[in-house]
């Protein structure tokens, strides 16, 4: 999808941002570029969509050079939601502001207005389709970003620190986003120096250092992160300092569904190991509501944690069901 060549840019004051930097996207990998400030994260996406010219070196797009005579099909393909939402929303209301890609394309309003409802509807906004921009909080507007850049119906969506400035639950929520835009096809390119992020989502990892693409490879290169100036997780720190693997869990469903992780639909991929590493002595209990349970067994198979009974295997009701890994 992604085939950045030799790509190298340099402002006008003369500062080197990207310098031969290169690597590849493959579709509907789930991509981080990590890196500490200044390591040119965000000018590797300028220059991705567009938006900034390189000096040397070029970026292609399903084989489609990124350039001034190519630049409408190459944003019809990929999808740019800035860091800060402030920078790309910016009418009045939200409906019109999700709209306005798309009213500019020339649609009818009918079109419109089906896009727009079900980009909303997908991204559990479509409550705030009357409201104004300028009464939401800052998850909300992120939201609303993606949702006029979703609407376009691009194969690739870039974003630009995505958990910048967000909450633990902003985060959950982000990271569920992020999760059902993959499985509906999408290709996903975060940059981001948010590790603990990049540990749960991540299926390739590009790091950059000083404008130099330094490392790519998967979740592996981030134990190296401390040579390029960042950290690497916590959890991966903790579990190497305890030689600790993940094994055992004892997880149920939350009967009220008001308690747990999961409630509301949000994903709880990225506390799983943290919530793990609470059974150093022993199975942990973990809630998990209804709607991702089978999602959350599926999770913990891929950690390689074992299950070995659940309850619903015997055909009895699905509802406070309890098995052990």
């Amino acid at each position: 999808m992604i085939d950045v060549s030799n790509l190298t840019f340099e402002y006008p004051d003369g500062t080197l941002a990207l310098s031969n930097v290169t690597f590849k996207v493959r579709r509907c990998e789930r991509v981080a570029i990590l890196g500490e400030n200044g390591s040119g994260k965000t000018t590797l996406f300028l220059c991705i969509v567009g938006l900034l010219r390189p000096r040397s070196g070029k970026v292609l797009i399903k084989g489609i050079e990124v350039n001034r005579k190519n630049e409408d099909t190459i944003r019809r393909i990929v999808g740019l939601v800035f860091q800060n939402p402030d920078d790309q929303v910016f009418l009045p209301k939200v409906y019109d502001d999700v709209a306005f890609g798309l009213r500019n394309m020339g649609l009818d309003e009918g079109e419109v207005r089906r896009r727009v409802t079900q980009t909303l509807r997908l991204l559990g906004i479509e409550n705030l389709a009357d409201k104004s921009t300028s009464n939401l909080s800052l998850g909300q507007k992120k939201r609303v970003a993606i949702a006029g850049v979703l609407a376009m119906d691009p194969e690739v969506i870039l974003i630009d620190e995505p958990t910048a400035g967000l909450d633990h639950r902003g985060i959950l929520e982000m990271f569920n986003i992020l999760e059902e835009l993959n499985e509906n096809g999408k290709t996903i390119v975060v940059s981001t120096h948010d590790v603990e992020f990049v540990e749960s989502w991540a299926d390739k990892i590009v790091v950059l250092h000083r404008g130099r693409c330094v490392k790519v490879g998967d979740r592996s290169l981030l134990d190296e992160l401390e040579s390029f100036g960042m950290r690497k997780p916590i959890k991966r720190t903790i579990m190497s300092l305890f030689d600790f693997e993940l094994s055992s869990a004892v997880v149920e469903i939350s009967e009220d569904g008001k308690f747990g992780y999961g409630v509301d639909d949000v994903i709880p991929e990225i506390d799983i190991d943290l919530i793990l590493l609470r059974g150093l002595h022993g199975p942990v209990k973990v809630k998990v509501s209804e709607s991702l349970y089978d999602r959350f067994l599926r999770i913990l198979r891929e950690k390689g944690v074992e299950v070995i009974g659940d309850e619903r295997d015997k055909g009895g009701d699905n509802r406070g069901s309890v098995f052990e890994a």
